[in-house]
């Protein structure tokens, strides 16, 4: 999902197509939301002086969530191929023909 989002397209669904926006945007917002209440939930606690596993639940998330980032390996020609037949099959025809060819370009190499 994360290569197709940041190649700017996405899977239509109930939320984008109520609002009309794009489907990346939806995932921006449940970011936004989840980071919301996790930092709401951490002042709650440190408000209730309990301050130390509110540090420990934000520090683990931000490692968590670095790491896995960072992590993220280069997929497989097989893996690429699959996204591309699904993203030529929702009609985002451009991104499909980028994979193809980085895929094309790869094994020249």
């Amino acid at each position: 999902m994360l290569p197709s989002l940041l190649d700017g397209v996405g899977f239509a669904n109930l939320l984008s197509s109520v609002l009309c926006v794009a489907p990346v945007w939806v995932v921006v917002f449940a970011g936004i939301v989840v980071n919301g209440a996790l930092i709401l939930a951490s002042i709650r606690l440190i408000g209730d002086r309990r301050w130390w596993p509110a540090a420990v639940a934000t520090a683990t998330s931000v490692v968590l969530l670095t790491a896995g980032a960072w992590q993220g390996s280069a997929p497989r020609a097989e893996t690429e191929l699959m996204r591309a037949q699904i993203l030529r099959r929702l009609n985002h025809f451009e991104a499909a023909d980028r994979i193809e060819e980085a895929i094309v370009s790869a094994g020249e190499r």
